[in-house]
């Protein structure tokens, strides 16, 4: 098989050009060549990447139910806790696990809200997950 792009069309006239040479079964995809029909294709809960969206769309998929990233609020508590590049008291720490605990959790495609530091006060902690979730 030829593809059309390398042939000539005047009319209804096809020309191959004789540089070409034609070998039976050229540039042909057979169906089940690449999947085997009633193969699975993905794993429940699999990640969809460019590489699997292409696999989708070769598969005719135009849409696809998918699950929703998993969406977590992350804060950190405590009278002592500090803002990196902010002035730290003498008896103050700097916040690092909310910036750790974030980033993982964007590296594993969770909707991540940062709430910031919230003090030492369960009244205003309350409060505030109330009104931001």
């Amino acid at each position: 098989m030829i593809m059309k792009e390398m042939c000539e069309i005047e009319g209804d006239q096809l020309e191959v050009p004789h540089a070409l040479s034609v070998r039976i079964g050229s540039n042909v995809r057979q169906a089940g060549e690449d999947i085997e029909k009633d193969s699975l294709v993905f794993n429940k809960g699999q990640r969809l990447g460019p590489v699997e969206i292409g696999m989708l769309a070769s598969l005719g998929f135009a849409e696809v139910k998918i699950f929703r990233p998993l969406k977590v609020a992350v804060f950190s508590t405590g009278d002592e806790v500090c803002a990196p590049g902010t002035d730290r008291s003498e008896f103050g720490i700097f916040d690092t696990n909310r910036y750790s605990l974030i980033s993982m959790l964007k590296g594993l495609d969770c909707d991540v809200s940062d709430m910031g530091i919230l003090p030492d006060d369960q009244a205003q902690i309350e409060k505030r997950i109330t009104t931001s979730c």
